[in-house]
């Protein structure tokens, strides 16, 4: 995978946890569980991809 790559996916896991944080707080009446669980594991597959790439970064 190349940088530039690696940096756009970085950054579209940004915009999706975004979306899902601010869209949580407008319209909490349209969460359903399955909503939840799917939102769920992007938020946690994006943080996860965002903490390793902080820890590879640092000395």
């Amino acid at each position: 995978m190349t940088n530039r790559t690696y940096t756009f996916l970085t950054a579209l896991i940004g915009v999706v946890c975004g979306f899902v944080i601010i869209r949580s707080f407008l319209f909490a009446d349209s969460m359903t569980v399955r909503n939840d669980l799917v939102q769920g594991f992007f938020v946690g597959a994006g943080l996860g991809v965002v903490a390793v790439e902080i820890l590879a970064r640092t000395p």
